[in-house]
């Protein structure tokens, strides 16, 4: 697999991995659309990259970080960082 490819793949995973996250404990609501999401792929990769250091994230084992806001919630909040359009491909390019 070439590198940009890979890059993309993990990028990808952990885009699902937050709209996933940002789904959980919360009333129905429209969440963004991703095609070919896997959850669990992305709930492996919140784990390998060790996205719980900074992030406090229900269901991850250990992931209860304090320096990043909660991902609980994610996929309402407007802004990525306080200031990009909470976005799946703006997402990508952030992460």
């Amino acid at each position: 697999m070439a590198r940009n490819e890979m890059r993309n793949n993990i990028r990808f995973t952990i885009l699902l991995a937050v709209v996933v996250c940002g789904a959980c404990g919360r009333e129905r609501h429209p969440t963004p659309l991703v095609h070919n999401a896997d959850a669990e792929r992305g709930r492996a990769a919140l784990i390998r990259l060790d996205c719980g250091v900074c992030h406090a994230i229900d269901d991850i084992p250990g992931a209860t970080g304090r320096v990043g806001p909660r991902l609980r919630s994610y996929a309402r909040q407007p802004y990525i960082a306080g200031k990009f359009p909470n976005e799946p491909e703006i997402l990508v390019r952030w992460i």
